[in-house]
């Protein structure tokens, strides 16, 4: 048999065990396989979950030999075409608010990232006020086409206004005393709805960030494993047709409710872990891979400082799930 098998997931391992006295028998993996009169013999390989067989064969003498088969995953990375936008806005400088530790930094550091290892057109607004942010948002909106990807990330303060039952991002020109300076959840909702993109994701660390969009849950692949996802997200046929949908996604850092700034680092909790799995990703991961680790150590480690914060990924409200999602395909 070879001595190293290289395969991109499963494969079939084939071989001959022969013996001068006539008679054999072949164990893989401490279970006895069968061959034919021949010595001839075919296993299953699953490079995904093997990195070593071992066959051991002995004869009716008690001789015995052993061969170690190297199993090589081979990662056949997915790739695309279509063009990747990122509007990115982290405001800590606030005129007539408290000021914040974290945003800018995390805008930074993820404008960063998805520019240098995802190959976005980032557009980077570092304590942007209102015209600038709703301008911006405005333009870059109707720019892209329909095979474009647009994601938009905000960390900076929040506010719901109980009354009128809406969520408001605060520029740094903004102050509680003059609404007109607010970014209203609508206006940010109407341009995800507006744009021709395919697919856009918005990302929002602040407080009361789920009041933000008025957004409803997203089923789509809640039930599915972490393993199960990893081989999916490995088959070509999967990608296409996530790719192919229309998707209007939301990852919020919090419900309806105070979230963490820094919490004593550089980043927000939000930020860490969200920085975190996309910089260690070497495949093309999907908005549910993202959210997962996200959920799991904000919800630990807020609690841990006295805060309950539980981050939420759901689709825009009035808008019609069709199954796909944004992708982030990394180039190195």
């Amino acid at each position: 048999v070879a001595k190293k098998i290289e395969s991109s997931g499963f494969s079939f391992l084939q071989g001959v065990v022969t013996d001068d006295s006539g008679e054999v028998f072949l164990i893989v993996d401490g279970k006895r396989i069968k061959v034919d009169n021949k010595g001839n013999f075919k296993i299953p390989v699953d490079a995904t979950k093997n990195k070593l067989v071992v066959l051991e064969a002995y004869d009716n003498s008690g001789n015995d030999t052993t061969e170690n088969i190297k199993i090589v995953l081979i990662v056949d990375r997915p790739t695309t075409n279509e063009k990747y936008y990122a509007l990115i806005i982290g405001n800590n400088n606030y005129e007539h608010l408290e000021k914040l530790e974290a945003a800018a930094n995390d805008a930074k550091s993820l404008a960063n990232i998805l520019k240098n290892k995802y190959g976005f057109e980032v557009t980077l607004k570092l304590d942007a006020d209102h015209d600038t942010i709703k301008d911006t948002m405005y333009s870059l909106s109707r720019k892209l086409k329909k095979k474009d990807n647009l994601l938009i990330y905000y960390a900076g303060h929040g506010y719901l206004d109980k009354k009128e039952e809406k969520g408001y991002w605060l520029p740094v020109d903004a102050s509680m005393e003059k609404p007109s300076k607010w970014v209203s959840n609508s206006f940010v909702s109407d341009q995800a709805k507006a744009t021709e993109a395919k697919h856009v994701l918005l990302i929002v660390d602040s407080c009361f960030s789920a009041a933000l969009t008025k957004i409803r849950s997203s089923s789509n692949d809640q039930k599915i494993s972490e393993e199960q996802m990893k081989k999916r997200m490995m088959d070509k046929i999967y990608i296409e047709t996530l790719q192919s949908d229309i998707a209007r996604l939301v990852i919020t850092s919090g419900g309806v409710a105070p979230v963490l700034d820094s919490g004593g680092g550089t980043h927000s909790l939000f930020a860490e872990i969200l920085l975190k799995t996309l910089e260690n990703n070497n495949g093309v991961l999907n908005s549910d891979q993202i959210f997962g680790p996200i959920r799991e150590y904000v919800i630990k480690n807020s609690k841990v400082l006295g805060i309950k914060q539980k981050p939420e990924r759901k689709v825009l409200l009035q808008f019609v799930d069709e199954g796909g999602d944004f992708l982030f395909f990394a180039k190195n």
